[in-house]
């Protein structure tokens, strides 16, 4: 909700996501977490869908190189691909 309203503030502080999707200049934030960041998206699941094939090719499929090449060349460094 901050992405809104967020001319009200002299600093704010969001998920790059929001900030791509917002159409925000990235050279225009102040600090961005790095690469070492112990902070990342993370796949929860109820543990009954541990095992559902569905979440297993998901996270399958995000941790491709393809995958990877793609977050990188799409987000220019704005995004990190998961290790």
């Amino acid at each position: 909700m901050i992405i809104r309203v967020r001319d009200q503030f002299d600093a704010y502080s969001t998920n790059t996501n929001k900030v791509l999707e917002a159409g925000i200049d990235l050279k225009t934030r102040l600090f961005s977490e790095g690469g070492d960041s112990p902070y990342a998206n993370i796949i929860a699941v109820n543990s009954k869908r541990v095992n559902d094939p569905a979440i297993v090719a998901l996270v399958k499929a995000l941790k491709t190189d393809k995958t990877k090449k793609f977050i990188k060349e799409k987000y220019k460094g704005a995004v990190i691909p998961a290790k």
